[in-house]
């Protein structure tokens, strides 16, 4: 390919990027350098950069040895500060405030969205869609492949920073620093006042899983085992605890495709709450459970374990640290769909963490977004910029700042700001009037009622003796056009009767 010549690409990761690049030069090595316009905005990057997803880029060459142009600039942090959605959330943490943290490990990014009126979606640190390990302000540090998120009671993020092999540390006011380095960092979680820490030893076949953790009051640190060997599986292995039933800490394992239990220390793999170390998904008793490469696991204030079952497509539970059962979602059904329960649809969902009323919020991984579980099994995802989020339960629209019962607000008849008239009310979704009775006749001892009123609505039939006592006698539906019609088959009993039509 000649000097300067531009290959169209549809990125979805690196290695197709590198594969058509290499395709495209024939003599590429990983350590050339290219310039991509993303957006119009230049930056150089190298095989072993980490591309984001979803791009449409331009990859100007300037030739098989690598050179790239020194004239175009490289992209600013000013200029990619902005996110409008996730690419691929991998985990996610949630403040007393109500606000998630999230990692993107595509984006590169630790972001932050508000839950509640606003729900703004904005990055605390990191440049979108540039890896790199830079410390300092939020806005000029860099991650690489950011992997999991804690925090901790000062209101500080920590992130396993996977490609970077470190833990950073982000202060509340988005200062970034290296808390601790590891070969490859996996996880990270705040439990029992301890920062726990999931990562690989290696490099080589003799890959092993550890977990550490910190006083982060003293800064001692004790390793509280491994797992793992020649036998390891690809991907992460171990993700940091959660906790349930007292003190006891859970560990999600790919490499065993259990869920681990154990305190300190934590013990070896045959210690585990459920799973047969099996690829699959049964239900049932913990001993006979499978699963497929579960990402995280955490407790609930009712005492159960929720499990993000990623490669199943679903979030199951473990109740009484007995039995494992569907959740929400379909096993083996991957898609993106708010529904109830086993009609729910997710993509590899990751990340998971539960709310003071028992809700969770999951990182769905491979959809890009991030959904709300209610403790009935209602999911919603997150909708950023709206009231609420979006996330309104069952039964109810989101309006304004809240979420409505649509059936019955005068103000919110069916819909959001549809405001009922001046002697209206609303009626099963329907702004209803008054009705009156248009006529009147006898027919074999039988009063007959024309009534005319707002059409399809229900209306409550009447009757007094003295136009002080009233009593419904029936009910009375209009049509289409407003008129309906009832019988009053007692009428004869009485000398004199008078009717009115009520909502």
């Amino acid at each position: 390919m000649p000097p300067g010549t531009k290959a169209f690409i549809d990125v979805s990761g690196r290695n197709q990027w590198c594969a058509s690049w290499h395709n495209a030069c024939n003599e590429v090595s990983p350590n050339d350098v290219a310039t991509v316009d993303i957006w119009g905005r230049s930056m150089k990057l190298g095989c072993e950069t980490s591309l984001p997803a979803r791009f449409s880029i331009a990859l100007a060459l300037a030739g098989c040895g690598g050179a790239s142009p020194s004239t175009l600039p490289e992209i600013s942090a000013s200029q990619a500060s902005a996110l409008t959605s996730f690419s691929s959330p991998s985990a996610i943490a949630l403040d007393a405030q109500g606000n998630l943290f999230v990692t993107d490990r595509t984006s590169e990014v630790l972001a932050t969205v508000t839950l509640g009126t606003s729900c703004g979606l904005s990055v605390v640190a990191g440049i979108p869609g540039q890896p790199g390990y830079q410390d300092g302000d939020g806005q000029s540090a860099q991650f690489n492949v950011p992997n999991g998120v804690a925090l901790d009671p000062a209101g500080n993020a920590y992130v396993a920073d996977r490609s970077n092999g470190a833990v950073r540390k982000v202060t509340p006011d988005a200062q970034v620093s290296t808390f601790a380095t590891y070969y490859e960092a996996e996880d990270v979680s705040f439990v029992g006042g301890n920062l726990w820490v999931s990562y690989i030893t290696g490099p080589g076949d003799n890959y092993f899983d550890n977990i550490k953790y910190y006083d982060l009051t003293t800064g001692m640190n004790t390793w509280a085992g491994a797992f793992g060997g020649t036998n390891r599986a690809p991907g992460r292995t171990v993700a940091a605890p959660t906790t349930v039933a007292g003190s006891n800490y859970f560990i999600s394992a790919v490499a065993t495709r259990n869920i681990l239990v154990g305190g300190n220390p934590i013990p070896a793999d045959s210690n585990f709450v459920a799973g047969t170390g099996e690829v699959g998904s049964q239900d049932g008793p913990i001993a006979q459970a499978t699963f497929n490469t579960p990402a995280h696991v955490v407790g609930a204030p009712n005492g159960k374990l929720y499990v993000a079952d990623t490669g199943n497509h679903v979030i199951r539970q473990i109740t009484n640290l007995a039995t494992v059962s569907p959740f929400v979602g379909t096993a083996g059904a991957a898609g993106l769909v708010d529904a109830n329960g086993a009609s729910a649809r997710f993509n590899s969902p990751e990340g998971i963490v539960v709310a003071a009323d028992g809700s969770l919020f999951v990182a769905d991984t491979g959809n890009g977004v991030i959904r709300r579980i209610t403790t009935g099994g209602d999911v919603r995802t997150i909708q950023y910029g709206q009231p609420g989020c979006g996330v309104c339960p069952a039964g109810h629209s989101l309006c304004g700042n809240g979420c409505i019962a649509s059936v019955s607000d005068n103000n919110n008849c069916g819909a959001c700001g549809n405001v009922c008239g001046s002697g209206q009310t609303c009626v099963s979704s329907t702004c209803a009037g008054p009705a009156t009775i248009t006529a009147i006749s006898v027919q074999s001892g039988a009063t007959h009622l024309t009534i005319s009123g707002t059409p399809n609505v229900g209306y409550h039939i009447q009757a007094s003796s003295d136009l002080i006592h009233w009593s419904d006698i029936g009910t009375s539906t209009t049509n289409g056009s407003g008129v309906g019609t009832f019988v009053d088959s007692s009428a004869a009993k009485y000398a004199e009767r008078f009717y009115r039509a009520e909502l």
